[in-house]
């Protein structure tokens, strides 16, 4: 056992024992700092660090706003909270506008087609899950064909009118009117939505280079989950992984909270000792499942804690009803990098502290230009991590290749399934 009191320096062959050595027990928790890396090592465009996706969002619903409700210091989560604020104190909507006509519009269409489902998941989950390329035949019981271009064009240019009365210009397709529907009919705010629509346009196109495949072809030997707090699926579309819900799960609730939504080659039975890429913080496709907001992180607290009542022990129980992400985190080590765990991942914390309950550990890596000091390492010790600074090149590119080298595997190429 490695001396928990300090932090620990390795380098990619030590590092590479370690997880050989941990394999069976251990699955990955990884965050943006995947992206991080290509943009700031590898020279890669079109990434966005947190605080720029946060300015984006403020820019496109109010870009002649000041930032009038964000104090200094405010987490990120606080940040989004105070610009859709603002923005909604900014544009009153009187309540004889046209807004609240065409939402009552969009709103009765939407309960006459009820029965509106979409009938296939993979054709959901695609990296353009845009309205006007949905194959909209193979959405059933919606109404006669011969009413279909209509209906689509009268909903479109309802929700078109909608945007424009908060600031969004653009096409309407660009939008998922399921996703809209859903939220309207919870109760939400157009503002909200239309808020994470933007983080939705802003993640559709992310990728992921190839440098990336030995970490995947390692997880994928070892049968490691792959846990993730990103909102984009690159990581699947690399390995060619395809969308899948785990058995007797609540489709339409997956749209809110995918807990049971995961990407891999197959179906698999037990979450904890397969291969796949599951999404703790929502999915891109999902708008509604988003979080990011103060709210967003309480909702998927209580959602956590309600899941939990349903078990006894979720580190021994195999019939519990979280076979999701969740059981993952409650029976294996998290080996956690590429993750900042900040003071605003709170749900992240409270999770590392109630599967300390149980005896679990894990390492948390980071590398040579971050400071794991003070309060963040005490915290982190106190439930059962390790802390290991590695090089950045060793850390995401060296350590992954040196682990295939020793085990004698073919490295990936294109993707690990055809």
């Amino acid at each position: 056992m490695y001396n928990m009191t300090i932090n620990l320096i390795m380098t990619c062959k030590e590092l590479s024992n370690l997880i050989i050595q941990n394999r069976d027990s251990m699955a990955y928790l990884v965050g943006n700092g995947i992206h991080n890396y290509e943009t700031r090592n590898l020279g890669i465009q079109g990434k966005v660090n947190w605080n720029e996706l946060i300015d984006n969002v403020r820019k496109q619903l109010a870009p002649h706003n000041t930032h009038g409700f964000i104090k200094k210091g405010d987490i990120l989560p606080k940040k989004f909270d105070a610009i859709v604020k603002e923005n909604l104190l900014s544009k009153p909507v009187p309540a004889n506008s046209d807004i609240g006509k065409n939402l009552s519009m969009l709103i009765n269409d939407i309960e006459n087609m009820q029965t509106l489902r979409i009938s296939n998941l993979d054709a959901y989950i695609q990296p353009k899950p845009r309205v006007d390329n949905l194959n909209i035949a193979s959405l059933s019981h919606l109404i006669d064909n011969e009413n279909l271009q209509q209906a689509e064009k009268r909903v479109n240019h309802q929700i078109e009118i909608i945007l424009k009365s908060v600031g969004i210009q653009g096409s309407p397709t660009s939008f998922d009117m399921l996703e809209l529907a859903n939220h309207i009919a919870l109760g939400g705010r157009l503002i909200d939505f239309t808020a994470k629509q933007i983080i939705k346009l802003q993640f559709e196109n992310y990728t992921l280079q190839k440098w990336i495949m030995p970490f995947l072809r390692v997880a994928e030997e070892f049968r490691i989950p792959v846990l993730t707090t990103n909102y984009d699926i690159s990581l699947s579309k690399l390995a060619c992984l395809l969308p899948r819900i785990t058995v007797g799960a609540n489709v339409n609730a997956q749209k809110g909270f995918p807990f049971e939504t995961y990407f891999a080659p197959s179906p698999i039975n037990h979450p904890w000792d397969s291969f796949a890429i599951w999404h703790i913080h929502g999915l891109y496709n999902y708008v509604n499942s988003i979080r990011i907001g103060q709210v967003d992180y309480e909702n998927l607290q209580r959602e956590i804690q309600a899941r939990l009542t349903k078990t006894t022990n979720p580190f021994t129980d195999n019939n519990w009803d979280g076979n999701s992400w969740l059981s993952i985190v409650f029976r294996k080590n998290l080996f956690i990098f590429g993750l900042g765990l900040e003071a605003d991942e709170e749900v992240l914390w409270w999770l590392l502290k109630e599967r300390a309950k149980y005896g679990l550990k894990g390492w948390y890596v980071y590398i040579e230009t971050e400071n794991v000091v003070g309060t963040k390492a005490k915290r982190l010790r106190d439930v059962g991590f390790e802390i290991i600074k590695v090089d950045k090149v060793d850390l995401y590119e060296n350590t992954w290749k040196d682990i295939l080298k020793k085990l004698d595997y073919d490295e990936a190429g294109e993707c690990l399934y055809k």
